[in-house]
């Protein structure tokens, strides 16, 4: 099922427009969906086929756009665009056996943008307001998966809300951009899973394999001017705001596999904030203006357990993969030439801000073969039935596996980014940079453990602790059990990353990078 709405101002169409507006545009488009009653899936013994009941509920607006051809856009006027994303499910469960593909996923997906320019290239000229808003929302209460698979199979029930917002936006071809007024663009993307219980085991088919997705994801993008592909000018004479908030949140998540499973039922929070992006090929950006970018990513797991079974399979087969990681990520950019060889100057103030949390989380991975068991853990897949080591039909081997539950917070700040490509890059005497990022965790909690029975040698092994990075994990023989907890911060005043560059710091580079860890432990 798929509800879009799309919401458009002035639309200048193909050809060499000249569009003018010195009135008010404001552009609002939105998508609900809400099932109040349960869904239930049952399919056995399917051979080949597919099932979908997923649900993406899409919704875009634009204030202006150029559309193709050669566009001369000034806007006078005040422009607000806002696009709205609500989609939610009080209770599913999907039960399958056999070879099939069951497409259960639901996504809450908007776009926001003021003015676009299109293909072609074009000459964009704001003097007045723009106000970008894009938000996005997916719950689901409670989520059952169970696949039993016979031959290559999948099931994915992930639940993800993405946000897209952006002042202007140049399209493809080689544009003038100048902005002379306060663009502010902000991009929300909330996600709720509350329980969650997933199992997955491949059997019969010593080839059979599984891929179970079931994971809450937001991701939140807010950039204030994009030049995209072209050989672009950007100026921007007055203030840009963008910020970019997500926050993804699971309640209580409980995954068991066995066999040749890849299953994931992590949660994950993306927020990336930029200014002006030049985007593809050999780009000019000045500011003379203020620039602040700010990218929040939140999330929350309370309660997140994977165990993972390991059976005798023939040598060499694929090692299963059952991941429970559970991250925030949050980027801020002042002024990126992305890709091409890029001049980029600076002339007043850039702010980037970065700041990437998660509290209260609990996350443990459990990895594991008995000789009279699935193992691994004490939910369903971990019943399966008896394996006989011994048997003398084929040669078998454990096999290599991996359960992860690691923890991550990472934030990175930058105020100019170069990207690829041989740039140029200058901050003046009247150019002020700062550069912010901060990444904490609170009452955050990981574990690992593995138990084989049947494999003498496997070793455990305890990581090293640190306030900022601790971690812990158990390995055997090919297998491993992770419990990683990683809290990052990166902040650069001037970054040229990859090309050789030429870089001229003149002004003032502020640069500060955090990182906290309170109530935290891993084991």
């Amino acid at each position: 099922m798929q509800a879009t709405s799309g919401a458009l101002g002035l639309d200048g169409g193909a050809d060499d427009d000249t569009v003018i507006n010195t009135g008010t545009i404001d552009v609002d488009s939105e998508a609900r969906v809400h099932q109040d009653f349960a869904v239930d899936v049952t399919l056995v013994d399917v051979t080949g086929g597919q099932v979908d009941t997923s649900i993406e509920a899409s919704a875009m607006s634009v204030g202006i756009f150029g559309g193709s051809g050669q566009d001369g856009i000034e806007n006078h006027g005040t422009i607000e665009s806002t696009a709205t994303s609500f989609i939610s499910r009080t209770e599913d469960s999907y039960s399958a056996v056999g070879n099939l593909a069951v497409e259960a996923a639901l996504v809450a997906d908007v776009q926001a943008i003021g003015i676009d320019g299109g293909e072609g290239d074009d000459a964009i000229t704001n003097f007045s307001t723009i106000t970008v808003g894009s938000i996005a929302s997916a719950v689901v209460n409670e989520t059952s998966s169970s696949l039993v698979a016979t031959d290559i199979s999948s099931l994915d029930a992930g639940v993800t809300s993405q946000a897209f917002a952006s002042g202007i936006e140049g399209g493809s071809g080689d544009d003038t951009i100048t902005n002379h007024n306060l663009i502010g663009v902000t991009a929300t993307a909330d996600t709720f899973m509350g329980t969650m219980i997933m199992s997955a085991l491949s059997i019969d088919n010593p080839l059979a394999t599984a891929s179970v997705a079931s994971a809450p994801s937001a991701v939140a993008v807010a950039t204030g001017i994009n030049g995209g592909a072209g050989a672009d000018t950007i100026t921007n004479n007055s203030t840009i705001n963008a910020k970019a908030n997500p926050f993804a949140q699971s309640v209580e998540a409980d995954a068991s596999v066995a066999g040749l499973v890849v299953a994931t039922a992590g949660t994950r929070s993306d927020a990336t904030a930029v200014g002006i992006e030049g985007g593809a090929d050999d780009d000019t950006l000045i500011n003379a203006g203020t620039i602040t970018a700010w990218a929040d990513a939140m999330g929350n797991a309370d309660s997140v357990s994977v165990a993972l079974a390991l059976i005798p399979v023939p040598t060499g087969l694929v090692f299963p993969f059952a991941n429970a990681e559970a991250v925030s990520a949050a980027h801020a950019i002042g002024m990126s030439g992305w890709t091409g060889d890029d001049t980029i100057d600076n002339f007043g103030t850039i702010t980037a801000d970065a700041d990437a949390s998660m509290v209260s989380v609990e996350v443990s991975a459990k990895l594991g073969f008995s000789g009279s068991s699935g193992g691994g853990g004490e939910s369903a897949a971990a019943g399966a039935a008896a394996f006989d080591m011994t048997a003398e039909d084929e040669p078998l081997s454990l096999q290599n596996g991996v359960a992860d539950a690691s923890s991550t917070r990472m934030a990175v700040a930058t105020g100019l980014s170069g990207g690829d490509g041989n740039d140029v890059m200058t901050n003046s005497e009247t150019g002020t940079i700062t550069s912010d990022a901060d990444a904490s965790a609170t009452g955050v909690n990981v574990n690992a453990s593995l138990s084989i029975a049947v494999a003498p040698s496997a070793a455990s092994v305890a990581g090293d602790a640190a306030p900022a990075a601790t971690g812990s994990g158990a390995s055997g023989n090919g297998q491993q059990a992770i419990a990683d907890l990683g809290v990052l911060a990166d902040a650069f005043g001037i970054d040229g990353d990859a090309g050789d560059d030429r870089i001229t710091n003149n002004g003032v580079l502020d640069v500060t990078a955090n990182v906290s860890a309170t109530d935290v432990g891993a084991k």
